[in-house]
């Protein structure tokens, strides 16, 4: 959901903007994925608490082949506050190509789907991916490995996001 008609108005003109320079892969892979994205098609998975200081994780009810479809980042999609101050950790940069003076984020702080629950690893099972489908950005988790069944599901939460999160603890699960 986009915060206002302007952000999407914005969003679409850059990237209209962009688009030549966007990676023939980002593009590929939003035409590859298609079907899952459109229909929000992905393996079974689970969501199950870990314990009170972690909360919530991602598990797989079958065994996941690689370059899976996982599942779509979802939440509000806003204009990017100064660093992290004040931000969310359940926030996402919206796109991996420039969107000139203001970047966006997806917000799943107050709406979302379990993709927020998908917990960080120096070791990851999957890979956050911005890809264009159908002319518009959108944040995608794919399977870097077979992921056996029952295990979690994980992707690198990234150097700048413990930089500008710096009141977590980063935890390795």
């Amino acid at each position: 959901i986009f915060e206002s008609y302007e952000a999407l108005e914005e969003i679409m003109t850059w990237t209209a903007k962009v688009k030549e320079s966007i990676s023939p892969s980002r593009i590929w892979m939003g035409v590859y994925y298609d079907r899952e994205i459109k229909q929000g098609l992905y393996p079974r998975l689970a969501v199950r608490r870990i314990d009170q200081e972690i909360g919530f994780g991602v598990f797989a009810l079958e065994r996941i082949a690689p370059k899976t479809f996982l599942g779509e980042y979802t939440g509000l999609i806003r204009r990017k506050k100064r660093a992290h101050d004040g931000e969310s950790v359940y926030s996402f940069s919206y796109t991996s190509w420039k969107m000139g003076k203001h970047p966006y984020v997806i917000s799943s702080e107050t709406m979302g789907n379990f993709t927020r629950l998908i917990n960080h690893s120096d070791e990851p099972s999957a890979e956050a991916v911005c890809v264009l489908w159908r002319g518009m950005p959108r944040i995608i988790f794919i399977s870097r490995r077979e992921i056996a069944k029952g295990g979690q599901i994980h992707f690198d939460y990234g150097k700048l996001f413990w930089e500008e999160v710096p009141h977590l603890r980063k935890r390795f699960l």
